[in-house]
């Protein structure tokens, strides 16, 4: 079956995800195929989740109330487990998209894999590598905070090693980020440096002979 054909569920872990990157997340699923079911699970009567509100109202995600049954227990979790196997089991999707960064979430995935089902997931960085291991893809996203920090931390270098033109290489910007820390382009879902530079929207690459040079992008 054709992507165009694919039906897909977004089913939203509200209480481990950050409310920030649900514009995101849609459109990056929506690639993949149509998000015929769109649900975000949580607590809604508590205060951490309304950020949550207004990021689901322009994307069709529907709010799946799920009150704690008991103390310590996650039943945010269950509801979802029990949702995924009702709409595999009754074939009403092709794909999920799941959107967490428990790792709780592992042997649901191993389980819609194995069964024939792709499995998109997205998730912050902090995400335990054995569920990232078991979805066909991951994409990790970020909240707004974390996304900021990432920019610190490229701005920095690129200006601790730019030109008088404001051009940096690319490569020496890399080893600055290495020196200080490091920064591992995979961890926050690109393959190269390169790539989640121009992630970002804050800066603009280009081409010099065999280099690769960044710049931040001037505001206005």
């Amino acid at each position: 079956m054709g992507t165009g054909g694919t039906r897909i569920a977004l089913l939203v872990d509200a209480e481990n995800a950050p409310a920030a990157a649900l514009g995101r997340i849609v459109p990056e699923a929506s690639v993949h195929g149509s998000l015929v079911v769109r649900r975000a699970y949580g607590d809604w009567t508590t205060p951490q989740l309304a950020p949550w509100t207004a990021a689901m109202r322009p994307l069709g995600v529907q709010a799946v109330q799920q009150s704690p049954c008991s103390s310590g227990k996650n039943a945010v979790d269950m509801a979802i487990v029990v949702d995924a196997m009702d709409l595999f089991h009754a074939r009403a999707v092709d794909a999920f998209a799941l959107v967490s960064s428990d790792a709780d979430f592992t042997p649901l995935v191993l389980r819609l894999v194995a069964g024939g089902a792709r499995v998109h997931g997205f998730g912050e960085a902090k995400a335990p590598a054995p569920f990232v291991a078991a979805c066909t893809r991951f994409t990790v996203v970020q909240g707004a905070r974390g996304h900021a920090r990432l920019v610190t931390r490229v701005l920095a270098a690129v200006e601790a090693t730019r030109r008088d033109d404001g051009w940096a290489p690319l490569s020496t910007v890399g080893h600055r980020l290495r020196a200080s820390g490091g920064l591992d382009p995979r961890a926050h879902g690109h393959r190269r440096l390169s790539e989640l530079v121009q992630a970002t929207g804050r800066f603009e690459l280009r081409r010099e002979g065999l280099s690769l040079l960044v710049r931040a992008v001037r505001a206005g």
